[in-house]
């Protein structure tokens, strides 16, 4: 086949033709850096059984998986035949030369089209330079003119506000003097007309000069492989002796050649004919350049129900699946991953439906769309297409965009009938942080372990469950939350696996849901009889404080970690339909304290060390008290008209409603566990990083009694049923005080207790730390506990 393949070959000499000798050793180098840029994404996605196909090559999957030996000996027969084909090019043997080009860029085509994620600009350039450089008869004009509409089309990109205002970019340009604006803006006079000088003997060198410093500029947003790239691709220019007039009548002599560059143009244009952005959809632009002229931002949602458990998979993984900058928010990628997840779920025996959502929009949008609303994307019948809308992509407004906020996406607005007397349970027994309940217990009838529950992914305190009369609920480290009956049996589970972080916030019972945040940033509303999704939203980069109920309004206090987005933001939810009430400005550091309010007002501690008040109307900061400048990790209790907090650098302390320090303990170390007012005794307790629990009096700070409970931090928040208080404490116990006689009694679990444990109906329900498991603990009397 190479043989007859050959009699079509160009085979002019390269005598006394430079550049197109450079030009050849140049397209093996980039055959050769190829290989060397694919060396680890190839195994890693051609290794996988999950495949994200071409719109031209939809059945790609059923080639997966590539043996490692098959993947590597890909990328080894392109480094060979790169070899070869230089080899041959100095030796002066033409023919042999363009015979192994053309087998090293089969070898690299064939890898290629296997899976999207490996598409890129800087693979797309050097084939149509290939096939003009083996069987283009005038290549050095050819060649030139295509490498100048390379960057022409690409400044018609970057026609954006996105581009020009900066947006678009990767990083933060190291230019700090001159305005982003004007960098941007003059990309794109080179590229749409300064680059056309490259045809101009008088004025190319100075264009390539400028083109070499762009690209040299361009590296620490792109990285190494694409300004490489472009360097190779214009040595033509470099070496080249054809101009002007010259280079305008090899065009008209060789009609092949221009039909060639008019397919090339004609593929730059379906994008922009198909209706919807094509920065956000993808569509039409598979044979086109992809440059990265807008910056989208996105929100995938992939759900599996089967019988009692639903499970969302992992959507947003940047080191994974969705690595690849330029098509991260595509919704072809996102179809292809939903579709080879439903037949590696079906070869297991799945049988029940799957839900996939999308949103997206660019960073500079006041509007997010609805790209992909699937509620059974397993049995749909959809399909891509290269030059055409996808059947599946169904474009809709969304909600107005607020900054670091996503849609609410919708998917079962139907609830359960609502469970007769159940209560609204906060974390911490309610929105004022003091978990005080008039209660009594005696003594200890059966202490039962039920599962092995987390797993240890993140060494934060845990998660604290939640209870009514129908069970107990408890969310795991490791993203996990689970409905139990009184007797210990598993009702329901949810899964989520888009949270390496696990769960750090405590849910919120309300109604006839349960509401819970996870590390992710998301923030759901599940059905809390059966365990169905109701609604879910992102809201930040990860939730680790945990949500309060007050006037009919959920409040929220998320983190943001990304370098252009930093610090903490509380926002309000209508808990019904999860539409934004209000949110607050961005806090220059983030936040782990759970909100507590008094009044109208809302008071949480951050890690900047201080203590700020908003406004629970408009989410208006009202005012903000410094304490220190470490972090304040626990809640602030409101009581006593005044607020009670610890933070790592002293302990307890006391502050006034208008931010004056009454009094503050010098403990030293991390202290991070919420103190508790009784208001019998009228005093506060309070757990320190040195396994102390002390009893403060609140009027001046001074500390009537301490117990030594262990040599390990009281991490745990306080739980005070009538005369007992409950505690983590030491390596694996519980701590129960009775504040009557002052005596500790311990009861020995299987980890260290950082989570609040929790009472109801003569049952406390405990969770310990990796490796940890969920206790059930009954005691001989007690009633559901009604908070003072």
């Amino acid at each position: 086949m190479i043989k007859k393949l050959s009699m079509y070959f160009s085979l002019d000499s390269f005598k006394n033709r430079p550049a197109l000798f450079e030009f050849g050793l140049a397209l093996n180098f980039i055959l050769l850096l190829s290989a060397f840029f694919w060396k680890n994404d190839v195994p890693f996605i051609l290794q996988q059984k999950l495949s994200i196909c071409w719109p031209f090559f939809a059945s790609c999957y059923v080639l997966r998986p590539f043996s490692e030996v098959l993947s590597s000996g890909f990328l080894w027969a392109m480094v060979a035949c790169a070899i070869f084909s230089s080899f041959y090019l100095l030796k002066g043997n033409q023919k042999a030369h363009f015979v192994w080009l053309f087998a090293g860029y089969f070898f690299k085509a064939l890898l290629f089209v296997q899976d999207y994620r490996l598409m890129g600009n800087y693979h797309w350039m050097p084939f149509w330079c290939v096939l003009i450089y083996l069987f283009a008869r005038n290549k050095e004009s050819l060649l030139k003119v295509i490498i100048v509409l390379f960057y022409f089309f690409a400044g018609v990109l970057k026609l954006s506000k996105e581009w020009i205002s900066g947006s678009a970019m990767l990083m933060a340009p190291l230019n700090h003097v001159v305005p982003i604006e004007v960098l941007t803006v003059f990309v794109i006079v080179l590229e749409l007309l300064l680059i056309w000088f490259l045809f101009s003997k008088r004025f190319h060198s100075a264009i390539l000069i400028l083109l070499f410093f762009f690209h040299l500029y361009s590296w620490h947003q792109v990285g190494y492989f694409y300004p490489l790239v472009m360097f190779f691709l214009l040595t033509i220019f470099v070496f080249g002796q054809k101009y002007g007039s010259a280079i305008w009548h090899d065009l008209r002599q060789e009609k092949a050649g221009a039909i060639l560059l008019g397919i090339f143009v004609g593929l730059q244009f379906p994008g922009y004919l198909i209706r919807g952005d094509e920065a956000l959809t993808g569509e039409g632009r598979y044979f086109s350049l992809n440059m990265i002229d807008a910056h989208s931002q996105c929100q995938g949602y992939l759900f599996y129900q089967q019988k009692q458990q639903w499970t969302e998979l992992a959507l947003n993984d940047r080191s994974g699946t969705f690595r690849t900058i330029r098509i991260h928010c595509e919704p072809l990628v996102y179809w292809q991953f939903a579709k080879s997840k439903c037949r590696e779920l079906k070869s297991g025996g799945f049988d029940g439906e799957a839900h996939l959502y999308l949103f997206a929009k660019r960073s500079s949008d006041q509007q997010w769309t609805s790209l992909i609303q699937e509620k059974n994307v397993c049995a749909s019948r959809k399909e891509s297409h290269a030059l055409k809308p996808h059947d599946f992509v169904n474009i809709q407004e969304s909600e107005t965009f607020a900054e670091g906020v996503a849609p609410v996406v919708h998917v079962n607005d139907s609830l359960s009938p609502e469970v007769k007397g159940s209560l609204s349970e906060h974390f911490l027994g309610g929105p004022e942080r003091n978990n005080v309940f008039s209660a009594s217990v005696g003594a200890v009838l059966q202490t039962k372990k039920l599962i092995q529950f987390n797993s240890g992914v993140h060494t934060a305190a845990k998660s604290t469950p939640v209870a009514d009369e129908t069970g107990f609920y408890v969310a795991s480290d490791s993203g996990r939350l689970t409905k139990f009956d009184w007797d210990g049996n598993i009702l329901w589970n949810f899964i989520f696996q888009n949270t390496p972080l696990g769960i750090h916030s405590t849910p919120l019972l309300w109604d006839k849901a349960i509401f819970l945040g996870t590390y992710s940033g998301d923030f759901y509303k599940i059905d809390k009889m059966t365990g169905d999704l109701i609604w879910v939203r992102k809201l930040g980069d990860a939730i680790g404080a945990s949500p309060l109920l007050s006037q009919n309004m959920l409040v929220i206090n998320t983190e943001f970690n990304s370098l252009k987005r930093w610090g903490g933001m509380l926002v309000a939810l209508d808990p019904q339909s999860g539409s934004l009430i209000w949110r607050s400005d961005l806090f220059p550091d983030q936040s782990h304290s759970s909100p507590s309010v008094l009044g109208q007002n809302l008071y949480f501690g951050s890690n900047d060390g201080k203590i700020r008040v908003v406004d629970l109307d408009n989410g208006k900061t009202k005012a903000e008290y410094s304490v220190h400048e470490e972090p304040i990790k626990s809640s602030v209790l409101v009581a006593d008209h005044s607020l009670y907090f610890s933070d790592w650098k002293r302990g307890l302390g006391k502050m006034d409603l208008n931010g004056k320090i009454l009094w503050q303990l010098e403990d030293g170390g991390q202290n991070m566990s919420t103190p508790l007012w009784d208001p019998q005794g009228k005093h506060v307790f309070y757990g320190n990083s040195q396994g102390l629990l002390k009893k403060v009096n609140p009027s001046d700070g001074n500390v009537v009694q301490e117990w030594k409970t262990g040599e390990r931090s009281i991490k745990s928040g306080l739980l005070q049923l009538g005369k007992d208080l409950f505690f983590g404490c030491g390596e694996d116990e519980l701590c129960q005080l009775n504040t009557d006689n002052d005596q500790i009694h311990k009861i020995k679990l299987d980890g260290r207790v950082t989570a609040t444990p929790i009472f109801y109906d003569g049952k406390l329900v405990v969770v310990t730390d990796a490796p940890g498991s969920l206790w059930l603990i009954r005691f001989d009397r007690g009633k559901k506990g009604l908070k003072n």
